[in-house]
């Protein structure tokens, strides 16, 4: 289980200057909890593509402060709470990138308890791209094989969905995509329970647990303003909107041209 943010903008800008200074502090202080990886991919053109990641809290990493003032037109931003037991190691930390017709770069949210059962649906040439033990890992696999049969981003984005859901109906699917062309995020977490007895265990005290996350942990929020268009995690300093349950959002990176549908 994890936080997540990205952006997309007109002009190159920080991530600190697209969700906000306040809000990114915020984000990157919840790393208290999920201090188990961070990862940034930002992308300052769209065949450009600049991907960082590390095992530990992204709140003590040097090299945190200075990609928050680092500028591109669209980006992500992760931090992993280790779940399922896997274990904590840089090929566990999300974004997951790829390059099957340019760059690809997926985070993801929650949890697939029943994720070996991805394994047997991809072929041998996604398999070989496993480099970690996450069920996030095997979730971006099978998209990339869902987009060689489904050109369109988003009906590869369906197609994993209902791939998934046939054998975990409930699991988090919350993910973002960013590509050359769209920034895609999906908001998908119907019936998943709130982690309520792993927040109090890992923080010590329900006192103790960070805004929103015991009444909307896998909810995503997001925002339009000044040529940027945000999402994150609810709970964070700002004026956002939730997704709607079982939505896509995606935004043309060309323009900032934003469709809502359903999954």
């Amino acid at each position: 289980m994890c936080r997540l943010m990205g952006f997309v903008a007109a002009e190159q800008c920080s991530a600190a200057e697209a969700l906000g200074p306040k809000a990114l502090e915020e984000f990157i202080d919840l790393s208290r909890l999920h201090r188990d990886g961070w990862g940034y991919a930002l992308s300052a053109e769209p065949d450009d593509l600049d991907v960082y990641r590390s095992p530990v809290a992204a709140r003590v990493d040097e090299q945190v402060a200075s990609l928050h003032e680092k500028r591109a037109r669209a980006g992500i931003v992760h931090l992993r709470w280790a779940s399922l037991g896997l274990p904590v190691r840089e090929e566990n930390s999300h974004p997951f990138v790829a390059h099957p017709d340019g760059p690809v770069a997926f985070a993801h949210n929650g949890s697939v308890r029943d994720h070996a059962e991805i394994v047997p649906l991809l072929d041998e040439e996604q398999r070989a791209l496993r480099r970690g033990d996450t069920d996030s890992e095997l979730y971006f696999l099978l998209f990339l094989q869902s987009l060689t049969r489904h050109p369109d981003v988003g009906d590869a984005l369906r197609a994993t969905v209902e791939a998934i859901r046939a054998f975990a109906p409930v699991a988090s699917l919350n993910a973002v995509l960013l590509t050359d062309r769209e920034f895609c995020v999906v908001h998908s977490h119907t019936g998943m329970p709130m982690p309520i007895e792993d927040l109090e265990e890992s923080c010590g005290t329900l006192a103790e647990v960070p805004p929103a996350h015991l009444e909307h942990y896998f909810d995503l929020s997001w925002s339009e303003r000044d040529g940027v268009v945000a999402v994150a995690h609810t709970g964070l300093t700002g004026d956002w909107e939730t997704l709607s349950p079982d939505s896509l959002l995606r935004v043309r990176r060309e323009d900032l041209k934003v469709t809502m549908c359903a999954l």
